[in-house]
C-alpha cells in the first residue's frame, strides 16, 4: 500500500515539473480558485450559520446540488494533472451545471454566475493543450485558434440554449420555481419584447452556423447580436432579465472580435499568398 502511495507521488510530482509553463499556471489557478470556492462556499457559510436567520435556510436541494457541483470542480482539477482533455471536458460541464443550479434551483445566484464564468477558459485552453500534444496538426496556431473558438462557442451555446428553456418551459408548465424566474417570464412572443428575444436566437443560431466555414460573417453576425441586445436592454431594463444580458452577451461579442480577427490573421492572409 506504501509502495502505491508513493509511486503515485511520484508520478504526480514528474508530471508537474514535466509539463509546460501554461499548463502548470491553469492548474495552480485551478487549485487556488478550488481553495476560494472551499472557502466561501462552505467553511464560511458553516461558521456564520444563524438557524433563526432567514437568510440562511437553505433546501436539501440547494445543499445537494451544491456539493455535486463542488465535486464535480474538484474532479476537473484533480484530472487536469493527469488527462487535460477530461479535465476541460469536466470544467466545462461544471460551468454548465452551476448555470443550471442558478437558474432552476439557487435563489439569488446572479454572483456566483459571475465568479465561475472565469474558470470556462482554464477549461477550454486544458482540451486545446490536449490537442496541441496529442494531434500534430493542431500544432499549427490556425489550427489552436479554430478550436479554442470553437470550443467556446459551444460552450456559449450551451448556455444560451439553456437560458432560453428555462424562460420558457417552466412558464408552460406552471412550475413555482425557488429562483422567481418564473415572474421575470411576464412577456409573450407577440410582443415587442418577444419578438426581439426571437430575433436575437436567430442571430445567433446564424451565427454558429456560419462558424464552421465562415468566420467573418460569424463575427459581424455575433456583434450585430451584442447591438440588438445593447439597444434593447437600454430600451427596456426588463429585456435583461428574461434573455442574454449586456454582461455575459459581452463574451459574445469579444467573440466575434476574435472571428474579425482570426479571418484578417489566417484567412485573409492564405489568400493574399494563394
Amino acid at each position: 500500500m506504501i509502495n502505491i502511495i508513493g509511486n503515485s507521488y511520484k508520478d504526480i510530482l514528474f508530471r508537474i515539473l514535466m509539463t509546460n509553463p501554461k499548463s502548470k499556471a491553469i492548474r495552480w489557478i485551478l487549485i487556488i480558485y478550488g481553495l476560494l470556492y472551499l472557502v466561501l462556499f462552505f467553511i464560511e457559510p458553516l461558521l456564520n450559520y444563524e438557524p433563526e436567520n432567514p437568510d440562511f435556510q437553505v433546501t436539501k436541494l440547494e445543499v445537494i446540488t451544491t456539493s455535486l457541483a463542488f465535486i464535480f470542480y474538484l474532479l476537473g482539477t484533480i484530472y487536469a494533472w493527469k488527462n487535460e482533455k477530461f479535465a476541460g471536458i469536466i470544467l466545462c460541464v461544471w460551468h454548465f451545471m452551476i448555470w443550471l443550479c442558478a437558474l432552476l434551483f439557487w435563489r439569488d445566484a446572479g454572483i456566483v454566475l459571475i465568479m465561475a464564468f472565469p474558470i470556462l477558459f482554464p477549461g477550454v485552453l486544458l482540451i486545446r493543450n490536449w490537442y496541441i500534444q496529442k494531434k500534430d496538426h493542431y500544432t499549427k496556431e490556425v489550427n489552436q485558434w479554430n478550436l479554442s473558438l470553437k470550443v467556446l462557442l459551444l460552450n456559449y451555446a450551451a448556455i444560451y440554449l439553456l437560458v432560453v428553456v428555462a424562460n420558457i418551459v417552466p412558464k408552460l408548465m406552471g412550475w413555482d420555481l425557488p429562483t422567481r424566474l418564473d415572474e421575470l417570464a411576464t412577456w409573450s412572443y407577440t410582443s415587442l419584447t418577444g419578438l426581439m428575444l426571437l430575433l436575437a436566437l436567430l442571430l445567433f443560431t446564424i451565427g454558429f452556423i456560419l462558424n464552421w466555414r465562415y468566420k467573418l460573417l460569424a463575427g459581424v453576425t455575433f456583434i450585430l447580436w451584442y447591438v440588438l441586445i445593447f439597444i434593447q436592454t437600454y430600451r427596456n431594463p426588463e429585456f435583461a432579465n428574461i434573455g442574454p444580458s449586456t454582461l455575459f452577451g459581452l463574451t459574445i461579442m469579444i467573440q466575434g472580435i476574435f472571428y474579425l480577427i482570426y479571418h484578417f490573421k489566417f484567412v485573409r492572409k492564405t489568400t493574399q499568398m494563394a
